[in-house]
């Protein structure tokens, strides 16, 4: 039996390809080389529309783009490291290649395709300052329309 797709699985899968480097997930990782380097995209789903008439889901997506801090280096969070990372899950939404594109979940175990239709920035990213590990990080509300294909 094939599995049905969901916002959250939808959601990673297309973060993936929109921001190849960081690694994408749903707990962060602790801190280590790849999360200095390349930073964490950590997707958080709070609930859209779904269509009423028409299977059409319409989520935000609030991502939360992280970047461990340096190893015996400055106390100073890397803030403009975590930043790039939400100027470039921003940047992705404006990417005709990644409009009406096909998310393959069949990796994750047996689901269904999933088409993502359009995506958008819903605003700013936001600091989000006061990390005890010293971890910068950055959140940015994306809107995420799919369907199931």
């Amino acid at each position: 039996m094939t599995l049905l797709p969901n916002t959250y699985l939808v959601a990673q899968a297309w973060l993936r390809l929109a921001v190849p480097g960081p690694r994408v997930g749903d707990i962060l990782p602790a801190a280590d080389d790849a999360l200095r380097t390349d930073g964490f995209l950590l997707p958080r789903i709070f609930p859209g529309a779904i269509g009423r008439y028409v299977p059409l889901r319409s989520p935000v997506v609030t991502v939360e783009c992280w970047v461990a801090p340096p190893v015996g280096g400055s106390p100073q969070p890397p803030w403009n490291h975590a930043a790039q990372l939400a100027e470039l899950v921003i940047a992705a939404t404006y990417d005709r290649a990644l409009a009406n594109v096909l998310i393959d979940l069949s990796a994750v175990g047996g689901y269904a395709l999933a088409r993502v239709l359009t995506s958008y920035a819903v605003g700013d990213p936001q600091r989000m300052p006061n990390d005890p590990g010293g971890f910068a990080r950055y959140d940015v509300d994306i809107s995420l329309t799919w369907r199931a294909a």
